[in-house]
């Protein structure tokens, strides 16, 4: 075999390729977007189409792209595009996409501007994935990890209280103790005890914090506020 055959191979075996390449994306349940120079008319496979709620025989365009996107992720994914055809960088970019009656995707996009030998921007292509499982794993885990850090600092505040009110005996210290604590760790200006009048009607504040501030104690009827 010559070299001029091992560098172009014949078009039966780029063709071979090429369609190899074809079945390992569909097997992976990739979406596949092309897009010529000037940006217009998207080339997108029957997986990105199913990305952005559409048809299998959708016509798509740059409009469309980008009122299938959710509003907020339109001026980023915009920039990102810019940035990778005329800036050439790379694209890597996560978005939501949106479909007629308002369900949401969010998809990851991968791709780059490819140039002539004198570096103008031919085309713009790339793979798409839906991530929303993986999104959603991530928010679930986000919020798991939230609650326990609540329930964390509850429990070290009722463990200081339990510490700081352990010698107490006077319900009015123990009462002026919590309250500090609480206002402490909630960084308010003021905090203050202040129980029910038993037919609902009110409230006596009995102790407040900092207790360097102008007092509020005394009696309040509930329609004041």
């Amino acid at each position: 075999m010559s070299l001029a055959q091992i560098m172009s191979p014949p078009l039966n075996e780029l063709e071979t390729t090429r369609q190899r390449l074809l079945l390992a994306i569909e097997a992976s349940d990739l979406g596949t977007f092309y897009c010529p120079m000037p940006l217009g008319v998207i080339e997108w496979n029957t997986k990105c189409k199913e990305h952005f709620w559409l048809p299998p025989d959708a016509e798509v365009d740059f409009d469309l792209f980008y009122a299938r996107l959710h509003p907020a992720d339109r001026a980023h994914v915009r920039a990102a595009i810019d940035r990778a055809v005329f800036g050439k960088e790379g694209y890597d970019v996560e978005y939501r996409t949106v479909s007629p009656d308002r369900q949401i995707r969010w998809i990851r996009a991968i791709g780059r501007g490819f140039y002539d030998e004198e570096g103008n921007p031919t085309r713009f292509a790339g793979v798409t994935s839906d991530i929303t499982t993986s999104k959603s794993l991530v928010e679930e885990l986000r919020e798991q990890r939230r609650q326990h850090e609540l329930v964390s600092a509850r429990l070290r505040f009722l463990n200081e209280i339990s510490e700081e009110t352990r010698g107490l005996v006077r319900p009015e210290d123990v009462m002026r103790a919590v309250n500090m604590k609480l206002g402490t760790l909630m960084g308010v200006s003021r905090c203050a005890y202040a129980p029910m009048h038993e037919d609902g009607d009110g409230f006596t504040i009995l102790d407040h914090f900092p207790a360097g501030c102008r007092s509020v104690l005394g009696d309040y009827k509930l329609l004041a506020f």
